[in-house]
C-alpha cells in the first residue's frame, strides 16, 4: 500500500517498471506479479482471449480494452 500512496501522491516523474504499474493496477484483485502481468500484455496488445486455469482472477479483471476476457478453456 505504501507503493500504491507514492505512485498516487508524487508529482513525478518516476522511473516505474510496468509489471510494478501492473501489480498497483491490479492490486484489489489480489493478482500476482505473472497474473498482472498477462493483464498488461493482453491490453497492450489488444488481446481479449486468456488461455488460463485461473478463472478466479481473470473472470473479476476488466481490462482496460475491453468489458471483459474472454477465459479458455
Amino acid at each position: 500500500m505504501a507503493c500504491l500512496r507514492l505512485l498516487e501522491r508524487d508529482s513525478g516523474p518516476l522511473l516505474v517498471p510496468q509489471l510494478v504499474v501492473s501489480e498497483v493496477v491490479y492490486l484489489l484483485e489480489t493478482l500476482g506479479t505473472v497474473d498482472a502481468s498477462v493483464v498488461a500484455a493482453a491490453e497492450r496488445l489488444g488481446v481479449t482471449r486468456v488461455a488460463t486455469l485461473d478463472r478466479k482472477h481473470f473472470t473479476v479483471v476488466r481490462p482496460a480494452h475491453a468489458p471483459a476476457f474472454e477465459v479458455l478453456p
